[in-house]
């Protein structure tokens, strides 16, 4: 049995093959609670089938959950048609403890089982979820067939650039392989969140706002009023009043004797009788 994913800490995503199923210490040790068989009934007379060991309640034995995905390992086997029911099963399986998904010889099916589920479920390329599954468990190797449904299988998911924008390595790292690595979500990514989110944006807006209206309002207010009211009022009326008067006193200050007024008629002339 191998570890190919650490999605919680201590909850794994595992592959292996017929005794791993049949081991109940093998089980017990890994927190299996759910159990993926991608292998056909084995009283359904087709070869390679593996039975459900534990699927009913025994001494001495955890309750587990089993789902049966009956497929063969041969050109033509259709194991996309059962993508989003197995990807739904390990995503809820994880909440309750580790899966265990098994086919006989924990290789082809077991694999593209997975597979299917980390393109799904955290975006991966087909590529990328096969080289996940090969660094926790390198004698994986599915069939090309199943390889060719991966690949389609991520573009009916969308997935763009692979990895859900970090790649392969941060998927790897993000979830840990072979059961070392970082948690998902409950581990750094969540230290995002506060650390960088939260004080800096929130904060730091507030008090710049704050700044700028106390700057405007006072400028405007009292330099506008003031200076055009007063400076307009005494600079033209006062001197418009006085300064006429004061001009025509002083016409013709060379000879003051000069009236304007009466001495502008004139003199009559001498008689000469």
């Amino acid at each position: 049995m191998s570890r190919i994913i650490n999605v919680t800490g201590t909850n794994f995503i595992l592959i292996g093959d017929k005794s791993d199923a049949k081991s109940i210490t093998t089980i017990k040790s890994n927190n299996v609670t759910h159990i993926l068989n991608c292998t056909p009934a084995k009283d359904s007379g087709l070869e390679g089938g593996v039975p459900n060991f534990f699927e009913r309640s025994r001494t001495g034995c955890p309750k587990l959950v089993y789902r049966r995905v009956p497929i063969l390992d041969v050109p033509g086997a259709d194991l996309k048609s059962h993508a989003s029911s197995l990807s739904l099963f390990l995503k809820q399986g994880l909440f309750h403890g580790s899966v265990l998904v098994h086919c006989r010889r924990g290789r082809s099916r077991s694999c593209a089982a997975v597979c299917f589920y980390l393109i799904k479920e955290h975006g991966m390329t087909a590529e990328g979820a096969l080289e996940v599954c090969r660094k926790g468990r390198p004698e994986v190797q599915p069939i090309e067939e199943f390889v060719n449904q991966l690949k389609e299988w991520e573009i009916e998911c969308g997935v763009v650039g692979g990895g859900g924008g970090d790649g392969v390595g941060g998927l790897v790292k993000r979830l840990g392989v072979g059961g070392e690595g970082e948690e998902e979500g409950g581990g750094k990514r969540r230290k995002v969140g506060p650390v960088v989110a939260g004080p800096l944006k929130g904060p730091a807006r507030g008090p710049l706002i704050a700044t700028v209206a106390p700057e405007v309002n006072p400028s405007i207010g009292p330099s506008v009023g003031p200076s055009v009211g007063p400076s307009i009022g005494p600079s033209i009326g006062p001197s418009i009043g006085p300064s006429k008067p004061e001009s025509e006193l002083k016409l013709n200050p060379t000879n003051p004797t000069k009236a304007i007024g009466p001495s502008a008629a004139p003199r009559p002339a001498p008689s000469k009788t």
